[in-house]
């Protein structure tokens, strides 16, 4: 007998939502109004595409993105949304793949949600150790490229053109409000066993270029270019 689950009045067998997830699913799913919730849980969690909340996560897993990291260079992120969260997942998944164009423009993208703070990022509870360990470093390299910024007499807020000096005067003026981890990227644990993260070409970083904040995590990856201005 085929067993299957409902999505939003569709049926799917569990062998072809299997390798929906596994390839890295941007549909979004609506659990509220899912007739079949429990049997979908249950599918998610061996997947590890469900929290501890019970949030669905619809990034790829890291081993994916690894093995497809040449056809995901250059393309857009499959996560969607218009969140701080989706935004975060966006920047592991351009990361991962070593697309620094990608990662630069995303970080950009969120810098210019000026209501968006770092420290208020929601809590992701990604139920997958290594994108979870990802994705708390990265808040850390949001903050530090926006402090380089700020810093500078370039909030958040500033228009994209700054016209004339007395506009430029105005913003050095304000005060200086800088940006700071949230509260549980600091406490994600580090992971059991170290991963590596090619570098574009598809060679282990160097020692001198690895990121020694994700190093931290036991993670090796070359440190990544933030800085978009």
């Amino acid at each position: 007998m085929v067993r299957t689950v409902c999505i939003k009045g569709a049926t799917e067998t569990y062998e072809e939502m299997l390798d929906t997830y596994k390839k890295g699913s941007n549909r979004s799913i609506e659990v509220s109004t899912m007739p079949c919730l429990p049997a979908f849980r249950a599918v998610c969690q061996n997947l590890n595409c469900l929290s501890s909340s019970g949030q669905i996560h619809d990034a790829p897993k890291l081993t994916w993105l690894l093995d497809q990291r040449h056809e995901r260079q250059g393309k857009p992120a499959l996560t969607k949304g218009k969140n701080p969260t989706a935004s975060l997942y966006r920047m592991y998944e351009y990361l991962v793949v070593g697309y620094t164009v990608g990662l630069r423009s995303e970080i950009e993208y969120f810098f210019n949600q000026s209501t968006w703070s770092v420290k208020a990022i929601p809590d992701p509870e990604d139920p997958d150790p290594a994108r979870y360990a990802i994705l708390a470093v990265l808040t850390h390299y949001l903050a530090m490229a926006f402090n380089r910024l700020i810093k500078r007499g370039l909030p958040r807020c500033c228009p994209a053109i700054i016209a004339g000096a007395e506009a430029e005067a105005e913003l050095r003026a304000r005060k200086v409000v800088l940006e700071l981890q949230p509260p549980w990227a600091k406490a994600v644990r580090r992971l059991d066993e170290p991963i590596t993260i090619p570098t574009s070409s598809g060679e282990k970083p160097e020692n001198r270029f690895r990121s020694a904040e994700f190093l931290a995590m036991n993670i090796i990856v070359a440190e990544p270019h933030v800085a978009f201005v």
